[in-house]
């Protein structure tokens, strides 16, 4: 009886259907953040740089290796776009002598001057080499900005700022760790977006399976026989089962996009590093975080499908079943757009365990009270 609701459940249609939301979400949500990590030069820059000095200096950066990473960072070189600057007037007039000067200009200028100056540069130079100039001066910089933050988080001895962050100390080890700042931004991003789908997801396999039997009257005629009056039990399981089934091949597409994206080069540093903006709730490497990021939403949508399955169950009809479903949607866009995008950061404190408390009552809870009115319904109470 269970492998055939199961049957029911994971049916060639709905999979098919699941693999097109997933397209569409990937389309519309996931791949715009893939793709920012991936064509951003100053990110492939990042990406570029801490893999070397991970590869180097390993996951923690100590004071002889800061300064051996200070001694070996490159002096600007002068190139021939330095050369051109100087000797026109237009540029030396505003105090612009390098291109690493104009770059900054440009920000602030107005916005007619600044189109002149780039303009006549666009003229005497080409994209390609004024690219290239521009990827040293953006590694000359990551360098140092790394060589800064490191001695400016080593002068406050690992005390966090003032406020919430105040109420935790960074462990030496998090103090020296080589974490950049791009991975776990964007890893959130994806996690935001991708516990949407999720829940899309589940609502789109639960709530056809249920409401099915509701609508063709078939609950009476199957209480009638000793199995059917076990229904109940066999669909509860199903639907557990199935869903986690299906939740833990989303989870390893999501490894997946981690993998083919370069996130897991830096799985052995502590994620609250001198570099990255992100600070833990609990010291942890960013391999080890990924993997609480994952169990913490499987198992948030294991109780999640409970909810969604006994609010499909007590509905006649889709547009009910589906009624039904806005607070579990509201619930979800609260969920992913305030704490998914901040998962176990200091911030946040104990709420994400708190909310799995929450929300582990709530199914809990749902499936009992639903369970003790179906065994009223077939004298089995």
């Amino acid at each position: 009886m269970l492998k055939s609701e199961m049957r029911k459940l994971l049916s060639l249609p709905r999979l098919l259907i699941l693999i097109i939301a997933f397209v569409i979400f990937y389309m519309l949500f996931f791949r715009p953040n893939l793709d920012i990590a991936k064509q951003d030069t100053s990110l492939s820059i990042q990406y570029e740089i801490s893999e070397d000095l991970i590869e180097k200096y390993g996951t923690e950066l100590d004071f002889s290796e800061y300064e051996d990473l200070c001694a070996n960072i490159p002096q600007r070189p002068e190139s021939e776009i330095d050369r051109w600057i100087r000797k026109h007037e237009e540029y030396t007039e505003l105090g612009i002598t390098t291109f690493e000067d104009l770059e900054k200009a440009l920000e602030s200028l107005p916005t007619e001057t600044a189109a002149i100056l780039s303009g006549n540069l666009n003229i005497a130079f080409s994209q390609d080499e004024q690219a290239d100039i521009r990827h040293e001066l953006l590694k000359i910089q990551y360098l140092e900005s790394i060589a800064e933050e490191y001695s400016t988080r080593q002068t406050i001895n690992g005390s966090i700022g003032s406020g919430q962050l105040s109420s935790r100390t960074l462990t030496e080890m998090e103090l020296q760790s080589l974490m950049p700042d791009y991975p776990v931004t964007y890893f959130l991003r994806l996690v935001s977006d991708y516990f949407l789908f999720m829940v899309f997801s589940l609502i789109m396999l639960i709530v056809p399976y249920s409401v099915k039997d509701n609508m063709n009257n078939m609950k009476p005629l199957l209480y009638t026989t000793k199995r059917g009056r076990h229904l109940y039990k066999l669909k509860r399981n199903a639907v557990l089962l199935g869903c986690l089934i299906i939740i833990t091949a989303e989870i390893a597409v999501l490894f997946q996009f981690t993998w083919r994206n370069n996130f897991w080069f830096c799985k052995d540093c502590y994620i609250t590093g001198f570099y990255s903006s992100f600070i833990s709730a609990f010291p942890v490497t960013f391999g080890n975080y990924m993997m609480i990021c994952a169990g913490t939403l499987l198992i948030l949508c294991i109780l999640l499908a409970g909810i969604i399955f006994v609010l499909a169950e007590i509905s006649g009809n889709y547009v009910a079943a589906l009624a039904w479903q806005l607070p579990v949607i509201i619930c979800t866009f609260i969920f992913s757009i305030k704490f998914a995008v901040h998962f176990f950061d200091i911030s946040q404190g104990f709420s994400v365990p708190l909310l799995l408390l929450f929300t582990s009552a709530a199914s809990a809870g749902t499936l009992y009270f639903y369970r003790h009115r179906e065994l009223f319904r077939t004298g089995l109470f």
